[in-house]
């Protein structure tokens, strides 16, 4: 997400780099999320736009919700996953098609993302809960109280433990547990 203001010159050499790293990495998607940008005069949106323009050559702009944050990508299913902070849900984009296919409801302020055993998980930090999701049918499973301000999830990659969410503890300047692993049953 790009914070704070944008001149013209900042905004290009954002853009600039934007587009190098797409063409570095061969990256068939961006999102560029400027909601963290108070306001946006005409010569800075016209940069923006020109590098929107010259960005779809080498990728697709895929709309989601408001303010993504969290990102997983499940390459068995083809599909990405955002956690979108400000219309709090989670939106479900199927990369071959280029689309969004699908938006879950979460709690307030989604942030990050787990995948694991047939699940997603994402850590609601106003909420102070996770919300359970079943990867096929695209539906809340349950939501699990964890308490004040989960920021962080983690799982192993292969499903085989559950998910543990995590809390940043400013005062410890250290990650430490809010619960044990997170059951499905």
């Amino acid at each position: 997400p790009m914070i704070g203001t944008l001149d013209s010159q900042r905004t290009q050499v954002v853009m600039e780099s934007l587009l190098q790293r797409i063409v570095d990495t061969g990256s068939e998607i961006a999102i560029i999320d400027i909601t963290g940008v108070p306001t946006v005069d005409t010569l800075v949106a016209q940069h923006l736009l020109k590098a929107i323009a010259a960005a779809r050559r080498e990728t697709k702009v895929i709309p989601v919700g408001t303010h993504p944050f969290g990102l997983v990508l499940d390459a068995g299913k083809g599909r990405a996953y955002t956690a979108n902070v400000e219309s709090n849900d989670v939106s479900v984009v199927d990369l071959a098609e280029g689309r969004e296919i699908g938006r879950i409801k979460t709690g307030e302020r989604p942030y990050v993302l787990a995948l694991a055993g047939g699940r997603g998980f994402v850590t609601d930090q106003y909420s102070g809960t996770v919300t359970v999701f079943d990867l096929d049918a695209l539906k809340v499973v349950k939501t699990i109280e964890v308490g004040d301000h989960p920021e962080g999830i983690a799982a192993s990659p292969d499903g085989s433990r559950y998910p543990m969410p995590l809390q940043c503890g400013t005062w410890k300047n250290r990650l430490r547990a809010v619960t044990g692993p997170i059951r499905t049953g």
